[in-house]
């Protein structure tokens, strides 16, 4: 459905055969081969278009009545941070020069400790068969 166009009566039997189905989507929408999906709310629409990873120049969306169309989700606007007054300004730059407290650091172990640990594996030996 091109635009915001109205259907008539027989389109919208034709294109809406389900009463309990009243979202078509038709995926994809420049080809011969379409597939043709009905859905009964755009819950199930949405969850459509995660599992098969489609991108919104690839489906078409019909409604059959235009109170099941979604909200127009608001445009996303960049919203730029206030300058930081004179008193904050000057507390940003003092907290800046702290210095930050020394880390602790893993303790070495010294040669004696790691000569008293056994190194060598025991050798197993072979079973002897019966």
């Amino acid at each position: 459905m091109q635009g915001k166009k109205r259907l008539t009566k027989e389109e919208r039997e034709k294109y809406f055969p389900y009463e309990l189905f009243p979202i078509r989507f038709v995926y994809p929408c420049n080809s011969k081969e379409q597939v043709v999906a009905h859905f009964q709310c755009q819950e199930h629409v949405d969850k459509y278009i995660t599992r098969h990873n489609l991108k919104e120049s690839e489906y078409t969306i019909w409604y059959k009545d235009d109170s099941l169309r979604p909200a127009p989700k608001p445009k996303k606007t960049r919203k730029s941070r206030p300058k930081p007054t004179a008193t904050e300004a000057s507390h940003s730059e003092s907290v800046k020069t702290e210095k930050k407290p020394a880390t602790r650091t893993r303790k070495k172990t010294t040669k004696a400790v790691a000569e008293t640990k056994p190194t060598q594996r025991r050798r197993r030996t072979p079973r002897k068969k019966p």
